[in-house]
């Protein structure tokens, strides 16, 4: 992984540095487009596979704190809502107000939330939406990323979160079937649960996972 990130680090400063030296035309900024968004797939691989390395020696660590899962959502969000204006869909939130504040790392579960949102946004077609929801669960704190795309057989619900499993993958563009392994195991470590529910393929999909409230932590 080290050797690759190095090779992608020099393959990414070539390409910014080509960009500021044009003024690409419209065919060029398509393409330019098209390395962007290679670069950037090929650094959430390698981000995959060193958190599924640290999972399988057992070295994966959080650095806990308190933070509001409102404002995570909504950083989520925003960070979400190029790509999917770009596929033509509608992506909504609803956070509940006066949330409490919860326990854990928030990078990690911010990737979470991340991981959700792309597969949402991935497997949803042009003129659909992907809702973002945030709620009580009882002493928990429910996220819910819901789409309107085309949902998951009902042999694949049960094995979607085992690694290396690629039910939801394969129509993406080749992830390594990591994410959802590695997003349940993030969400374990925080005594929580992640769960998927598809009424089945052309259906949609909603993903959700809970995180204790500081009070739970503590």
């Amino acid at each position: 992984s080290h050797d690759l990130s190095n090779s992608l680090m020099t393959l990414q400063v070539s390409f910014e540095m080509l960009t500021q030296s044009i003024t690409p035309n419209e065919d060029q900024k398509k393409r330019m487009a098209y390395i962007s968004n290679g670069i950037g797939h090929l650094s959430r691989l390698i981000e995959d596979l060193v958190d599924w390395a640290s999972i399988e020696k057992g070295k994966f660590r959080l650095e806990m704190s308190f933070f509001a899962p409102g404002a995570m959502a909504e950083e989520s969000l925003a960070g979400s809502q190029g790509r999917a204006a770009v596929r033509g869909l509608s992506l909504k939130a609803r956070i509940e107000p006066g949330l409490p504040m919860v326990a854990g790392d928030k990078r990690r579960v911010m990737q979470v939330l991340n991981n959700l949102l792309e597969n949402a946004i991935r497997h949803t077609s042009k003129g659909g939406e992907v809702l973002v929801a945030v709620s009580r669960a009882g002493d928990f704190v429910r996220f819910a990323v819901q789409d309107t795309g085309e949902g998951i057989a009902p042999e694949n619900l049960d094995t979607i979160f085992e690694s290396f499993n690629q039910a939801r993958s394969q129509a993406g563009g080749g992830r390594l079937g990591l994410g959802l392994s590695i997003a349940k195991e993030i969400v374990g470590s925080h005594k929580g649960e992640i769960r998927v529910e598809s009424p089945g393929l052309g259906r949609g999909a909603t993903f959700y996972f809970t995180i204790p409230g500081a009070k739970v932590a503590n």
